[in-house]
């Protein structure tokens, strides 16, 4: 609260044991409890060495449980602990196997720059999750149109720095391997409607920056060299991601209040109903195109 890291409240305690008398490491355990969520696993396992009583403390099952419980909920701790052989395994590997950082973003839309009533393509995000044990990001969309909709596989992700002059350097040039793409794997992959994610090697976005999604990027379509004759029409830039200190990319998924949202190993899609389908669409959508049957294939 006061601007302390974690790694210097660990340092002023460890100091406080040593100058305070006896009783302050008699503190109540669901007190010391409290201190230790506060804490990063690193810090935990450095405490776990200190002393004694807090050796006593995490020897008890329960002790760790708890700290499963607060730090992901119910939900996940129930799937995860046969992952691991116990609560204490689980936590000092912060559930990796279990538990997903996710962003959910709602219904993000990104709209092709020509639309009209009688020609209308639009992706809508879902959420970016970050599979730790396969080290990948997964971009979850769902995008509908005319049957003539682009193939995800076009999207691409870009990454733009700013450098110690305060200008911004924008990775934009495919020849440079520096505007990537996706594999894309569907739930629905028909003529007019693609929905699953779109899967990254996390390594990309190691680097400080602010990372950009284009939904069927023309930059990487097949058909670029008619460009020139029939100039194709883009989909809206969106941000996805931003990344502020390099190879720190699980704190990028941390929230302003610095904690982390976790989901299980599914696709938000799971529990699709064509009423939510449509619910996802509709504030985006104008009465013409709603209208339309043709339009939702």
């Amino acid at each position: 609260a006061n601007g302390f890291t974690s790694t210097q409240l660990l340092s002023h305690l460890l100091k406080t044991m040593k100058t305070l008398p006896p009783p302050i490491l008699s503190l109540p355990n669901d007190i010391t409890l409290k201190f230790m969520l506060f804490l990063q696993l690193k810090d935990v396992s450095s405490l776990l060495t200190t002393c004694k009583s807090f050796q006593s403390i995490t020897s008890d099952p329960s002790t760790w449980k708890v700290i499963a419980l607060v730090k992901y909920g119910e939900l996940i701790v129930n799937n995860a602990k046969y992952l691991y052989p116990t609560f204490k395994d689980l936590v000092l590997d912060d559930n990796r196997l279990g538990a997903h950082p996710t962003i959910a973003r709602g219904s993000l839309p990104c709209r092709w720059e020509a639309n009209r009533p009688n020609r209308f393509y639009l992706c809508i995000l879902v959420a970016l999750k970050y599979y730790r044990p396969t080290n990948t990001l997964r971009l979850y969309f769902d995008a509908r149109g005319e049957r003539d909709l682009r193939p995800p596989d076009w999207s691409s992700m870009e990454r733009e720095d700013l450098d110690f002059n305060g200008t911004f350097e924008r990775d934009f040039e495919p020849s440079h391997q520096l505007l990537v793409r996706g594999n894309f794997v569907g739930q629905v992959d028909i003529p007019g409607h693609k929905k699953g994610y779109l899967e990254y090697d996390a390594s990309f976005f190691n680097r400080k920056g602010t990372y950009y999604f284009t939904f069927s990027d023309e930059r990487l379509s097949h058909s670029r060299l008619s460009s020139h004759i029939f100039p194709l029409y883009g989909y809206q830039r969106r941000p996805i991601l931003v990344v502020k200190e390099g190879n720190c990319l699980p704190q990028a998924f941390a929230a302003r209040n610095g904690e982390i949202a976790y989901t299980l190993d599914e696709s938000p899609f799971d529990h699709d109903t064509p009423e939510k389908d449509r619910n996802r669409f509709q504030p985006w959508l104008s009465g013409e195109v709603l209208e339309r049957r043709s339009w939702w294939v």
